[in-house]
C-alpha cells in the first residue's frame, strides 16, 4: 500500500503560539541538557508537549519529533515510521534507514544500536530527538528495551527528550544510575502561582482578584488543563473549582469538557464527535467526514485558542486533538450517538483513513465495528508492503481478528497469514499456504494457486528439515500447469520459477524438468531489473552449477551479477546470501584464501548488522575451505562455532555439521569418530529427503568403509551416490564415485579395473576443470594421482591437480619421475636442476660452490649428512671455524639458488634433502635397485613376485641413463658413489637379461644386455649373452659383429683377448652351429 503522504502528526512537532514563558522550567531543561536523555513526566494535560515545543522554538533547536502510539508495540512499525521521520528531518540524506525485517531479529540489539548510530549521524549538532506520548506503549512491550538500547550511545551534541505520563520503565534503570538520564517530574512541571497567573492573563483580557487566583492555583495544583477548563467555564459565569478536589484529573477533564461541550452549538458538537474518530486530520479530511464546511475555521479556532488542539508543521495544516480531549469526545460519541449513526460514522472514518494511506487506524476501526469485507480489502491492499517492511506482527494481528471460519471464503487471508508466519514458524505457515492453495482452486484463481504453491515450497525450504512432503506438491504443480500453462504475469512467473527450481534442486535434482527450470530461471534473471531478486535467483543457480560441477557457468553468472551486488538498495541479508554462494564457489575452484576472506568478511558483516540466520551456513562454507586447505585447527574451531548453534538447528543443518565433523575426523585419521559422524549425516539426509547431501554422505561413507576394508558395503555406498549423481548429471558426484571405485579396486589389487576407472575419472575431471571435491582426502588423492601418472593417465591434468593441491607423493612412489616435484635433480649422465618444471640455468663462478655442496650432499646419500663430511671434501684445507662459516654461507646460497628453501634442511649440523619436495634420479634409482633385488630373491614365493621383480628391474634399467656425475670424475667421493651404483646396476642387468633368456624372450633379452654394454662396454659377459640372443633369433651376422666389437675393445683398452668361452661362442657362430 502506497501512502499518499506520511502520517504528519506522528512525525512532526506541534506548532506553538501565545505560549506562556516559563523561565523556571526552561532553566531546568537547560541544566538537564548536560545529560543526553531528558525524561519529562507529568499527568495528562500538564503542558509537557507545549513546554518542550516552546523550548525548542525559543532555542531554535532542530529536532526530530516522534509521537509514540500503541502501534509502536510492533517494533518493526516503530523502525518503519522512524525511518520516515528521519527522512523528513534530513531530506538531503538520500540513504534510507533499514527496515526491521525478520533476519535482524536474532541480533535485534545490534540492529538497534546500528540503526540509532546511523540516525544520529544524519543530523548536524546540536540536535534533539523527541519521543512524545511515550506511555501509550504497553509496559510489557519489547519497545522499551529497543529504546533503551538506542539511547545507550547518544553522541555529544544530541539530546533525547522523552515526554510521558509515566516515569521511566525499569529497563532504563542503568541509564539513570550512570547519570545519563535527567528526570523532570510533576513537581517541576506543574505551574507555580506566578506561572498560573501568567497563563490566566494570556487567556483573559480582564484581571481577576489575587485571592481568587491563589485559590484557583491551589485547587488546580498547577495542572494546566484544569486552569484552562476553569477559565472556559468562567466564560459562562461558573467559577466554582470545588469539583477539582473530588475526582481524578481525567474525570475532572471529562466533567468540565462535558459542561463546555454542552454549551457549544449542535453543529460544532457533531463536528467534534465525528472528527474525534480521526487520530489526526487536515481540514479537508474533517470536512469530508463531517460535511461541515466550517471545518477549517473550527480547527483553526480551537488551535488558536489553545483549546486542546495541536497543529503540526507541514505543507498541509494537520490537526490533532489532545489525548484527553479526544478520549472525552470518543466517550461522548459512544454514549450519545445512535448505534447506527456511530457505526456508519466509524465505517466512513475507516474508509477515509484507508484512502489517505493510514492503514493502522483504519484497521483498528474496521475490527471495532466488524467490517470484515473492508478489512479484507485493506489487508489485500497493504499486506505485501507490510511484509516487506517487516511489520508482520501488525498484519498478523489484523488477520487473527477475523471471526473463526471467516477465512474459509477468502483464501488471500490464509495466504497472507502463511506469509506472516513463514520467517518465524515455517511449519505453521505450511498449513496456511496449503489451505490457501485449496481455496484458490475452488475459486479457479490460478494466480493465487501459483503463489500459494510457491509459498508452500518456500516454507518447506525455510523449515530446512523434511523435504519429502514436496513430492505431493510436485504432482499438484504439474496438474496446475496443465490447467494453466501460461503464468498470469511475469511477476508470478519469476516468484514461482525460483521456488520450483529451488524445490527440485533440493528434493529431486534428478527430475527431468530441472534443466528446463534452470534455463527458464536463467532467462528470467536476464530480463528483470530488481537487483535483490536477481541476486536471489542467481544464488539459486550458482548453487546448482556448483553441485553439478559446471564452474564455467557459475563464474559467468557471478561476473554477470557483480554490478547488481553493488547496487545501493541491496539488503544485507541478500548480500550475505550472495557472499555465501561466492565463498562456496571460491572453495570449489581451490581459491581457499578467497573463501576464507569472503566468509570472514560476511561473518563480520553479520555481527555488525545483527543478522545471524545465515551464520551456520557461512561457518560451514568456512569449514569447507579450512579442511580442504589442510588447516585442521581452523576447521575444528569453525566446527565448534557451528556446534554452539546446534540447539535450534534444523535437520539439514544437523546433518551438514556431522558431515563436516566426520570429514575433519577422517583427516585426523580418527576413523571410528569419522564413521559415527558420517552415519548420523547419512541417516538424517535420508530422513529429510535432500538428495545431493545424501549423495555426499554416501560417498563419504564409501571412503571410510574402504579404509575399514568393508569392501562390499563400500561398493553399495558408491552405487547409491553414483545413482544420484548420474541422475542429476553432476560431474562432481560422478568423479567422486569413480575415484572411490578406483581406490577400491587398487586396495583389492584389481589393477585393470583401477586403471580403467582412473582413466574415466580423470578424463571427466579434466573436461570439467575439477580441482576439488567435498571430503577431499589428500593422501588418498595423492595415491590415486601417483597411480595415474605411473600409468600415463591424463598426465598433464593430474600434474596440474597435484601442484594445485600441493599433494605430497606417497611413500611408495618416491621413484615416480613424472610426479610434479617442485625440484628435480638429474645426476645420471648429466647434472641438471629442474624447478617447477623448468630447467635452472647456471652461470658464473659464484654458483659453483653451492652446486658442489649439492652434489656432495647427493653423493653422500642425501639424508642426515654430517657437516664435517661435507666440509672435508669441499674445504679440505680450511680450519674448523672458517669451514663452518663457509658451510653455512654456502647452504644459504644453495637455498636461494634452487628457489625452494625447505628443500634443504639443516638440523643439528646435518643436511638433508626433503624427499617430499625434491626428487633425485640417483636416489630413485637406488630405491628401485633395492626393491628389485628384494623381489628377485622372492621370485620362488609367487608369480606376483616375479612379475614385480621384472617390472621394477625394467624401471631401473630405463632410469639408468648414464654414469653418476660424469663431469666430476676428479672427485673420489663421486667415483665411489658412481662405482657402487654401476656395480648394482650391472648385477640387475644380469638378473633381468637371464630371466628373459630363460623365458626365451630373446629380443627383449638382447635389449637388456645392450643396455648393460652402454653402461659398461668392457663387461665381456654381456657380449656373450648378446651373441647368444642374436644367434637364437637367427641374426648370425649381428652376433659376429658383437664378437668383433668385444675383441677390438678388449684389445685397445685392456690389451687382452676374449676369454675361451667367448671364442667358443664365436666359433660356433662362424661354423653355423
Amino acid at each position: 500500500m502506497k501512502t499518499k503522504y506520511p502520517p504528519i502528526a506522528k512525525i512532526s512537532r506541534p506548532t506553538t503560539s501565545g505560549v506562556v514563558t516559563r523561565t523556571r522550567v526552561v532553566s531546568l531543561l537547560d541544566v538537564a541538557r548536560n545529560q543526553p536523555i531528558i525524561w519529562v513526566s507529568a499527568p495528562a494535560g500538564s503542558g509537557k508537549t507545549t513546554l518542550v515545543t516552546s523550548y525548542l522554538d525559543e532555542h531554535k533547536l532542530p529536532c526530530l519529533w516522534y509521537q509514540v502510539d500503541e502501534n509502536d508495540a510492533d517494533i518493526a512499525t516503530f523502525f518503519y515510521y522512524m525511518g520516515l521521520a528521519a527522512k523528513r528531518a534530513s531530506p538531503r540524506n538520500r540513504a534510507s534507514l533499514p527496515l526491521l525485517t525478520p533476519e535482524y531479529l536474532q541480533g535485534i540489539t545490534t540492529f538497534t544500536r546500528r540503526y540509532f548510530d546511523s540516525l544520529y549521524g544524519r543530523f548536524s549538532q546540536p540536535f534533539t530527538l523527541v519521543f512524545d506520548n511515550y506511555q501509550t506503549v504497553p509496559a510489557d512491550s519489547d519497545f522499551h528495551g529497543i529504546i533503551r538500547d538506542g539511547l545507550s550511545a547518544i553522541p555529544d551534541g544530541i539530546n533525547v527528550i522523552v515526554i510521558s505520563r509515566e516515569p521511566p520503565p525499569p529497563v532504563f534503570a542503568r541509564l539513570r544510575a550512570s547519570n545519563r538520564l535527567s528526570f523532570i517530574g510533576w513537581d517541576e512541571i506543574r505551574f507555580d502561582l506566578e506561572e498560573t497567573k501568567s497563563l490566566i492573563l494570556s487567556k483573559r483580557q480582564d484581571s481577576l482578584p489575587d485571592a481568587f487566583l491563589e485559590d484557583l492555583h491551589k485547587k488546580t495544583e498547577g495542572w494546566a488543563a484544569g486552569v484552562v477548563l476553569m477559565l472556559e467555564r468562567m466564560k459562562s459565569g461558573e467559577n466554582d473549582p470545588e469539583v477539582l478536589h473530588h475526582c481524578t484529573r481525567e474525570e475532572v477533564f471529562h466533567y468540565f469538557a462535558g459542561e463546555l461541550f454542552e454549551k457549544a452549538g449542535r453543529e460544532t458538537q457533531d463536528f467534534l464527535l465525528a472528527s474525534a474518530l480521526l487520530p489526526s486530520m487536515t481540514a479537508e479530511e474533517a470536512q469530508g467526514l463531517t460535511g461541515n464546511n466550517a471545518s477549517a475555521a473550527i480547527l483553526a479556532a480551537l488551535n488558536r485558542n489553545h483549546f486542546f488542539t495541536e497543529r503540526h508543521f507541514s505543507a498541509h495544516s494537520v490537526y490533532q486533538y489532545h489525548p484527553l480531549f479526544r478520549e472525552f469526545l470518543l466517550a461522548r460519541a459512544e454514549d450519545t450517538l445512535p448505534p447506527a449513526q456511530l457505526l456508519e460514522l466509524r465505517r466512513n472514518t475507516a474508509a477515509l483513513l484507508e484512502r489517505s494511506g493510514r492503514p493502522e487506524p483504519a484497521a483498528e476501526l474496521m475490527c471495532k465495528i466488524g467490517d470484515w469485507p473492508a478489512l479484507t480489502r485493506l489487508i489485500n491492499t497493504c499486506a505485501q508492503a507490510f511484509i516487506a517492511q517487516g511489520r508482520t506482527r501488525t498484519l498478523e494481528g489484523w488477520l487473527r481478528s477475523f471471526p473463526e471460519g471467516y477465512g474459509e471464503h477468502f483464501p488471500w487471508l490464509e495466504y497472507w497469514l502463511g506469509a506472516c508466519r513463514l520467517p518465524f514458524s515455517p511449519l505453521e505457515s505450511q498449513h496456511h499456504f496449503e489451505r490457501a492453495f485449496e481455496l484458490f482452486g475452488k475459486e479457479n484463481n490460478p494466480s493465487g494457486q501459483f503463489l500459494a504453491w510457491a509459498g508452500k515450497a518456500d516454507s518447506i525450504y525455510y523449515a530446512w528439515s523434511d523435504f519429502t512432503s514436496l513430492d505431493r506438491w510436485f504432482v499438484l504443480f504439474d496438474e496446475l500447469l496443465q490447467r494453466q500453462p501460461v503464468f498470469p504475469s511475469v511477476e508470478i512467473e519469476v516468484i514461482v520459477s525460483n521456488s520450483v527450481f529451488g524445490a527440485l534442486l533440493y528434493r529431486n535434482p534428478v527430475h527431468a524438468k530441472l534443466v528446463f527450470w534452470e534455463a527458464r530461471l536463467d532467462a528470467l534473471l536476464h530480463t528483470i531489473t530488481d537487483s535483490r531478486l536477481r541476486i536471489t535467483m542467481g544464488s539459486n543457480l550458482i548453487n546448482y552449477y556448483v553441485w553439478v560441477g559446471d564452474f564455467a557457468k557459475a563464474a559467468r553468472l557471478i561476473d554477470t551479477l557483480r554490478a547488481s551486488v553493488h547496487a545501493r538498495d541491496i539488503p544485507p541479508l541478500v548480500l550475505l546470501m550472495w557472499n555465501g554462494m561466492v565463498a562456496i564457489f571460491h572453495w570449489e575452484v581451490c581459491n581457499f584464501e578467497g573463501c576464507r576472506k569472503t566468509v570472514a568478511e560476511s561473518l563480520k558483516t553479520a555481527e555488525t548488522m545483527g543478522i545471524h540466520i545465515l551464520d551456520m551456513i557461512l561457518l560451514s562454507h568456512g569449514t569447507y575451505g579450512a579442511l580442504s586447505a589442510g588447516e585442521l585447527s581452523s576447521g575444528a574451531d569453525l566446527l565448534d562455532q557451528i556446534k554452539s548453534l546446534m540447539s535450534y538447528a534444523r535437520w539439514v543443518d544437523i546433518a551438514h555439521y556431522h558431515y563436516l565433523a566426520g570429514w575433519e575426523a577422517a583427516l585426523r585419521e580418527d576413523i571410528p569418530r569419522a564413521l559415527d559422524h558420517a552415519q548420523v549425516s547419512l541417516s538424517i539426509t535420508e530422513k529429510s529427503g535432500v538428495l545431493f547431501p545424501q549423495a555426499l554422505s554416501h560417498a563419504a561413507m564409501a571412503q571410510l568403509l574402504i579404509t575399514l576394508k568393508q569392501y562390499n558395503e563400500a561398493s553399495r555406498s558408491i552405487l547409491m551416490a553414483r545413482r544420484i549423481g548420474h541422475g542429476m548429471k553432476s560431474s562432481i558426484i560422478e568423479t567422486m564415485c569413480l575415484l572411490a571405485e578406483a581406490r577400491l579396486a587398487l586396495d583389492q589389487n584389481d589393477e585393470i579395473k583401477c586403471l580403467v576407472t582412473l582413466r574415466e575419472a580423470f578424463a571427466l575431471g579434466k573436461s570439467q576443470g575439477h580441482v576439488n571435491y567435498p571430503w577431499w582426502q589428500p593422501k588418498v588423492m595423492a595415491r590415486l594421482c601417483a597411480k595415474a601418472l605411473e600409468a600415463g593417465i591424463e598426465a598433464e591434468y593430474v600434474q596440474q591437480l597435484v601442484r594445485k593441491r600441493h599433494l605430497l607423493p606417497p611413500a611408495s612412489q618416491m621413484t615416480l619421475e613424472n610426479w610434479p616435484w617442485p625440484l628435480k635433480i638429474y645426476t645420471l649422465s648429466r647434472f641438471e636442476l629442474v624447478r617447477d618444471g623448468e630447467p635452472v640455468r647456471f652461470s658464473g663462478k659464484v654458483q659453483q660452490k653451492p652446486l658442489a655442496l649439492l652434489k656432495a650432499l647427493i653423493a653422500f646419500g642425501g639424508a642426515d649428512v654430517a657437516e664435517e663430511q661435507v666440509t672435508d671434501v669441499l674445504w679440505p684445507d680450511v680450519d674448523g671455524d672458517l669451514a663452518h662459516r663457509s658451510f653455512e654461507v654456502t647452504v644459504h646460497r644453495l637455498r636461494k639458488l634452487i628457489g625452494h628453501e625447505k628443500a634443504i634442511q639443516l638440523q643439528d649440523r646435518r643436511l638433508t634433502l626433503d624427499i617430499s619436495l625434491c626428487w633425485v634420479d640417483v636416489r630413485a634409482l637406488g630405491i628401485l635397485l633395492e626393491k628389485a633385488d628384494a623381489a628377485w630373491k622372492s621370485i620362488n614365493e609367487s608369480p606376483i613376485c616375479l612379475a614385480e621383480a621384472v617390472r621394477l628391474s625394467e624401471k631401473a634399467v630405463a632410469m639408468y641413463r648414464g654414469h653418476f656425475l660424469p663431469g666430476d670424475s676428479a672427485h673420489s667421493w663421486v667415483l665411489s658413489t658412481r662405482e657402487r651404483l654401476r656395480s648394482k646396476f650391472l648385477r640387475l642387468i644380469v638378473k633381468l637379461g637371464t630371466h628373459r633368456e630363460q623365458a626365451k624372450q630373446w629380443e627383449s633379452a638382447a635389449e637388456v644386455f645392450q643396455k648393460g654394454l652402454e653402461v659398461d662396454g668392457l663387461a665381456e659377459e654381456f657380449y656373450q649373452h648378446l651373441m647368444v640372443c642374436y644367434q637364437q633369433v637367427g641374426r648370425r651376422s649381428e652376433a659376429i659383429a658383437v664378437y668383433n666389437r668385444c675383441r677390438s675393445l678388449l684389445s685397445s683398452t685392456l690389451g687382452i683377448v676374449p676369454s675361451t668361452e667367448t671364442e667358443n661362442l664365436y666359433q660356433s657362430l662362424k661354423n653355423g652351429r
